[in-house]
């Protein structure tokens, strides 16, 4: 979304300054690059699609596991199967389906889509040469504003179905349903956020116009927050954009002044009414931290034990993880000095698991200071799994393959055949200290036992030691 809000800065940029440029020529003034529009609509379309998908694969997921649930329960209560699941599958068909246009007073809002969609809108109103193209990254917004209703309209959808199948009993898959359940909501919260991140706020799109006169009168008039609520300033709300049984500021003002007489009395009134308002929003929070926990009305007891893993509402390269190891070995009768350097690719299974694999090349360095000189030792393939004990410390284990090319000029000279491929099986611990940099986001000091040296021909250190920087 950042490339979206620098992409509008850009354009209201080029109009500001236009402004103030008033002896240039009109075309020079509207001609504005096609790069901006490329960047705003890939990067809205690109939300969208995140979005559809996501909801796709979770609604998927759910049906099959109704259907599974569906065909355990028909053989016991055929009856009351088909009423539980009778028009299941017609609900989860129509949320795939697109949505009609709705009114702001049923739109989800976000408000870094409003702001997007504010700043175009103001765009168009300025430099009308740009018309196509505006309403070509309009069309996304749009498109993007329909996938957070679908997303909405499928959260309350699935709240309903978690309380209609929970009086089935299926205890494990009433369970598994839930859980698919909360990461769906996580998934959705997590893109609405990105939509909606303060930090966005703060580059090239309101830094450049905020100040404007004319950009703050169209946000307070034109704005999907304006229509919602009446911002001083703002233009009147005509009755055709008011819901019906909705009632005005005027209407409430109204009954309050015939009911108390003045609006002194029915401030005070109000006043000495207030706590018990205050309860009840207290008793709503309560419920709402209970479904930020990951429960879901009556259910949150039954899934008090659940604890979610907050990689799976994550992508795929948000989960994976890249480092390089360097490990430094003395001199032997066999061998120089060596130094290991290798990369490494992990995959987080959860917060607390990783399991990677990588490759290695070794450095030789000669036998002593008077001996330097460089060679190539050989290289290694390499495999790890990592699971974090308490806080910073973390159990690793892992199985190597070393190439040693020098070996084969010893297998003529030793009795039992030796291999070039030398084993190697890894378990220690290892961990990460506060030396962070621009390049390197963690570093970890790795204590590594090799329980299979001692059966190694000729034998290898049995205690390692590695440092790893880690560069996501």
């Amino acid at each position: 979304m950042n490339y979206v809000l620098t992409a509008l800065g850009m354009l209201l940029c080029l109009h500001a300054n236009g402004r103030q440029t008033p002896q240039q020529s009109a075309p020079d003034m509207l001609h504005l690059p096609d790069k901006a529009f490329r960047q705003i609509n890939s990067e809205l379309d690109a939300t969208g699609v995140r979005i559809q998908k996501q909801t796709k694969r979770y609604i998927h997921r759910l049906q099959k596991l109704e259907t599974a649930m569906y065909n355990k329960l028909v053989l016991k209560d055929s009856l009351l199967a088909k009423q539980l699941f009778l028009n299941a599958d017609t609900g989860y068909v129509q949320l795939l389906q697109p949505l009609p246009p709705a009114d702001v007073f049923r739109s989800v809002y976000n408000s870094g889509v409003d702001s997007i969609a504010t700043a175009l809108h103001f765009v168009q109103s300025k430099l009308p040469a740009v018309d196509s193209r505006i309403t070509q990254s309009l069309g996304q917004v749009a498109q993007v504003q329909q996938q957070l209703n679908i997303s909405e309209q499928a959260s309350t959808f699935l709240q309903q179905r978690q309380q209609q199948l929970q009086q089935l009993g299926m205890l494990k898959q009433w369970q598994q349903f839930n859980k698919q359940c909360y990461y769906y909501k996580a998934q959705m919260q997590q893109y609405r956020q990105m939509l909606s991140n303060p930090q966005l706020m703060q580059n090239a799109l309101l830094s450049s116009v905020k100040q404007l006169p004319a950009f703050q009168r169209f946000f307070a008039q034109h704005s999907q927050l304006a229509a919602l609520f009446a911002i001083p300033g703002s233009a009147e709300v005509s009755d055709a954009t008011v819901p019906v049984g909705l009632q005005t500021r005027e209407m409430v003002t109204s009954s309050l002044t015939s009911r108390y007489g003045s609006m002194q009395v029915a401030n005070a009134a109000m006043q000495q009414n207030m706590p018990s308002p205050q309860s009840h929003l207290q008793q709503v929070q309560n419920k709402l931290t209970g479904y930020k926990e990951g429960g879901y009305g009556s259910g949150n007891a039954d899934m008090s034990s659940f604890q979610p893993n907050n990689q799976k509402t994550k992508s795929l390269w948000q989960r994976i993880t890249l480092g390089m190891n360097i490990q430094t070995q003395r001199a032997s009768y066999y061998f120089p000095v060596t130094t290991d350097v290798a990369v490494s690719v992990g995959y987080k299974l959860s917060d607390k698991w990783i399991v990677g694999t990588g490759i290695s090349g070794k450095i030789g360095w000669g036998t002593g200071w008077s001996h330097i000189q460089l060679s190539a030792q050989g290289l290694g393939l390499r495999s790890f799994m990592e699971a974090q004990l308490k806080g910073s410390f973390w159990a690793t284990g892992g199985y190597e393959l070393n190439y040693r090319p020098s070996l084969d000029s010893l297998a003529n000279l030793h009795a039992s055949p030796i291999s070039s491929w030398q084993k190697s099986g890894l378990v220690g611990i290892c961990k990460i200290i506060s030396l962070r940099s621009k390049t390197f986001k963690r570093t970890k000091v790795q204590v590594l036992w090799d329980f299979l040296s001692y059966s190694q021909v000729p034998r290898t250190p049995a205690l390692l030691w590695r440092i790893e920087y880690s560069f996501k």
